[in-house]
């Protein structure tokens, strides 16, 4: 059982940190400039300098397309290749979609799209002739 100095002294101790800690607190609101009170004096809008239009010109998306080619879609956009196990002669492949993965075998069928091939580093889906690779991410 804890004598009577040691309670002391930790109560004291307790004290002390409680008043350190109040001293950080502002003891009054100081004025902010930039309050809900801070009002602008001129209603007209601002001018922008020329520099603008070439900053929004940097920040607009860059096709990652070549000029006069258009943008194929995969049909598959959106599926990733995230794994590839083989196992007692059985390769198998982990797909993703999101949050969702679903391991594939030789002749499953994902959206339409038989997988037919699995190598070391991507798989091979066809349907009607069309070929789509999904490649292991890395």
């Amino acid at each position: 059982m804890p004598d009577r100095n040691d309670m002391i002294w930790s109560g004291m101790l307790v004290i002390l940190l409680v008043i350190g800690g109040l001293a950080f607190l502002p003891l009054s609101n100081p004025t902010n400039p930039l309050s809900s009170d801070a009002r602008i004096s001129n209603s007209e809008p601002l001018e922008v300098g020329p520099w603008v239009s070439s900053l929004e010109a940097r920040m607009r998306r860059v096709p990652q397309t070549p000029a006069g080619q258009a943008e194929t879609r995969s049909p598959l956009d959106g599926y990733a290749l995230i794994g590839l196990i083989e196992s007692e002669g059985d390769n198998w492949a982990m797909i993703s979609i999101g949050n969702m993965s679903q391991t594939l075998k030789i002749g499953s069928v994902l959206e339409g799209y038989e997988l037919r091939r699995i190598e070391q580093d991507r798989v091979v889906f066809v349907r009607d002739g069309d070929e789509v690779v999904l490649l292991l991410a890395r």
